[in-house]
């Protein structure tokens, strides 16, 4: 009985989630990076103001990749990264979120993008960068905490 629950449990979770896989992408594949994300927007995502979406553009294409290429189209796109992140300083917040919690998500997303630069710059964990993996989770998860933020849609 335990085992139908858990099998039914599944079944609906995936089917709320559209029962969609992640694109199987390799070395930045942006096309099917691409598809994916204006998937994961449309399920997931509250709707964003620009300066969120345009930081979202960026990162969603490099996170979902796969690949030996990951990371190195990761790096290069370090200076959308830092563009994206000052425009998300420098706007106001949107309708409905405190603006000095927003203001202070913005500046994680900040760092932790500098955070990003370290690896990607041939910096060391001698010198105090963290691995690529750590602080592409990080610019991920400080990306988060500010969508988190924004107010959903009623549906």
């Amino acid at each position: 009985m335990k085992k139908i629950a858990a099998s039914l449990f599944v079944a609906v979770i995936a089917a709320g989630c559209g029962g969609k896989a992640k694109p199987a992408t390799s070395g930045g594949d942006v096309a099917a990076a691409d598809e994916h994300q204006g998937q994961h927007t449309a399920e997931e995502h509250p709707v964003m103001p620009a300066e969120l979406q345009a930081f979202h553009d960026v990162l969603s294409p490099l996170w979902h990749a796969e690949g030996d290429d990951r990371q190195a189209n990761a790096c290069d796109a370090i200076g959308s990264f830092t563009d994206a992140a000052a425009a998300l300083r420098n706007a106001a917040a949107p309708e409905g979120v405190d603006a000095d919690a927003w203001m202070s998500a913005a500046e994680g997303l900040d760092a932790a993008v500098n955070d990003l630069a370290g690896p990607c710059t041939g910096g060391t964990a001698e010198a105090g960068a963290m691995p690529f993996d750590q602080a592409f989770q990080g610019v991920h998860d400080a990306f988060h905490v500010l969508l988190e933020m924004l107010p959903h849609a009623e549906g």
